[in-house]
């Protein structure tokens, strides 16, 4: 088990099954329970600590240097005065690039897996990191990863490092790392609210044709930041171009979440 902490930055309890993907399933969860959990990620009371629980297949867990990305985004975001941590937990099985999974596998397997015992005061997320690909994968792309009831997430670690190879394959390391974090940080968004998920739009930037999802091409909780779309968008950025991320609308909506 490992584990990495990030200090809380200055800043001015499990709902009911909701997919937030590429597909974005409608929330059956109750208002009331979003609220609260909601409440939980964004405020320092009771909840001062927030922990990251990553359960991953052997050889796909996010490099030390992604998660420092993440936890240096989150802590500008989230009032955790406690701090953040990564907690490198378990071990999943290996099923193969070819596995198609299922909503429903997802579900099972992250009911079985979340089980890390917090220490009063802290709130956590779930991460897996799996290898095969998405049930859902169309002729517009695979599913790069997802999240639901503000809670759990999935990252398909084999099919996102299988896109930034070379003809050769070799892997081309920063396209990789930046591709996996931009990934990583729009699940995220997803589980912390966005966008309007649980944490209300302060202005008008939810995308008409991909619900849950801003507007803005150079924001992280772009559409194409879950699927195949994001290296293209990588790309195109110039060189030396600091890390995409939340936009001022998706800024504004968690700083009033707070």
């Amino acid at each position: 088990m490992s584990r990495f902490i990030f200090p809380h930055a200055a800043l001015c309890l499990a709902a009911p099954l909701m997919l937030l993907s590429c597909q974005d399933k409608e929330s059956s969860a109750p208002a009331e329970a979003q609220a609260d959990r909601m409440a939980a990620l964004h405020q320092p009371s009771p909840y001062s600590r927030l922990i990251l629980e990553i359960d991953a297949v052997p050889g796909l867990t996010p490099s030390n240097a992604v998660q420092a990305q993440i936890g240096e985004a989150l802590a500008g975001l989230l009032d955790k005065p406690d701090g953040i941590s990564f907690v490198e937990d378990e071990a999943l099985p290996a099923v193969g690039a070819d596995h198609a999974w299922t909503d429903e596998a997802l579900f099972a397997l992250a009911e079985a897996h979340y089980n890390l015992v917090a220490e009063t005061g802290a709130v956590k997320i779930h991460v897996m990191v799996l290898d095969g690909h998405s049930a859902e994968d169309s002729a517009e792309g695979q599913v790069l990863g997802l999240a639901w009831s503000n809670t759990h997430l999935v990252l398909f670690a084999d099919v996102l490092r299988a896109q930034c190879m070379t003809p050769g394959g070799i892997a081309i390391t920063p396209l990789c790392e930046e591709a996996e974090r931009a990934v990583w940080l729009h699940e995220l968004g997803h589980i912390v609210g966005l966008v309007n998920r649980g944490a209300p739009p302060t202005r008008d930037h939810v995308d008409p044709d991909h619900d849950a999802h801003c507007d803005n091409p150079d924001c992280v909780m772009y559409w194409a930041y879950e699927r195949q779309g994001v290296f293209e968008l990588l790309k195109q950025r110039r060189a030396g171009a600091p890390p995409t991320t939340f936009d001022e609308a998706c800024r504004a909506d968690l700083a009033a979440a707070r």
